[in-house]
């Protein structure tokens, strides 16, 4: 009986062994692993930084309770980063690559492809590496980090280069919003008028209400429109523009920021720090208007900088409207 027993267990252990022996070269003969397909993400409520990195550059998305920064440090479009988690959600797998330029291409998906870090806290929850080949035509492909096998890739009704939605330019993610100061931070705003002096302004804000000054004069004014005021430093902490001027050349800036500024704004927050704002007009070939009156300048969008020259860009007039204003601009109408 127990020779019987011990023959029968002899036996599952052989079976054992020769099915561990299978499932063992079955992988490394190239039967495909699951996981190394799973490259989505199901619930990206998640993911709290997101790194992007090609090369020598990198971007840094971080979930904040201020929303999405770029770096920890600056607003980013709204927009853009749904586009992205619409991309991790989405992202799916094709075929593996074919045998015949497989190594090659893994290879070169290591060494240039652009590198996708999805992170929960500290923790890696999802790292792989895209990249866009014309090679058979394969179009876009990547590979998850710890696999081999290299994949194309795939977006629901998506056409295009998809490793192309992976953008690590630092300026597509940034805001186009001007953070300039919540409304509670400021204390004092001073508005110069180069052109118009007489027309120059302050505003200042403390526990009794709001104050307005006609700075060329000294003279404080006592009766105005508190509506229009209130609104003009409402529109301060709500401005935005069109594109950013990183990409032009040192010569064009600063022909911009040494030209008159039409308005500069120096904003003094609560804690002492000062903020200045400056607006410059767009030159454009001369013409004549309909009227017959001479342009000179853009009529639809104008040049500013912020923050020490920081940020040089172009805004349109129409998001600037609310706050550029005169010191006649708050007078109470009869």
């Amino acid at each position: 009986m127990i020779k019987k027993n011990l023959k029968r267990y002899a036996w599952l252990f052989i079976l054992c062994c020769i099915a561990l022996y299978f499932f063992i070269f079955h992988y490394k003969s190239g039967t495909i692993n699951p996981a190394s397909k799973n490259f989505s993400i199901a619930d990206t409520s998640t993911i709290n930084k997101i790194v992007l990195s090609k090369d020598s550059i990198t971007v840094i998305l971080n979930r904040t309770e201020k929303g999405w920064l770029l770096n920890n440090t600056t607003s980013t479009r709204t927009d853009a980063i749904k586009a992205l988690m619409k991309v991790l959600t989405l992202i799916d797998t094709g075929s593996p690559l074919p045998k015949s330029v497989s190594d090659s291409l893994s290879e070169l998906i290591s060494t240039t492809g652009l590198n996708v870090e999805l992170f929960n806290d500290d923790e890696i929850v999802k790292s792989y590496s895209v990249l866009s080949t014309k090679t058979l035509n394969l179009g876009a492909i990547g590979k998850i980090k710890k696999y081999r096998t290299a994949y194309t890739l795939k977006l629901p009704g998506f056409k295009g280069d998809l490793s192309s939605l992976f953008v690590i330019d630092p300026d597509y993610w940034k805001s186009n919003r001007l953070f300039i100061a919540d409304i509670k931070q400021i204390s004092h705003i001073d508005v110069e008028i180069p052109n118009s002096p007489e027309k120059s302004f302050s505003v200042s804000l403390d526990e009794k209400g709001v104050h307005l000054k006609a700075t060329y004069f000294d003279e404080n004014v006592n009766k105005f429109d508190t509506s229009r005021v209130v609104n003009f430093i409402f529109g301060l902490s709500d401005l935005s523009y069109e594109r950013l001027l990183n990409k032009s050349s040192a010569e064009e800036k600063a022909a911009i920021v040494l030209s008159q500024p039409e308005q500069i704004f120096t904003i003094t927050l609560t804690n002492r720090n000062k903020l200045v704002l400056k607006t410059y007009p767009i030159p454009v070939d001369e013409y004549r208007d309909e009227f017959g009156r001479t342009v000179k300048f853009d009529l639809n969008r104008l040049y500013i900088s912020f923050n020490n020259d920081a940020i040089i860009a172009i805004a349109n007039y129409v998001a600037f409207d609310p706050v550029l204003k005169d010191l006649s601009s708050f007078r109470l109408k009869n």
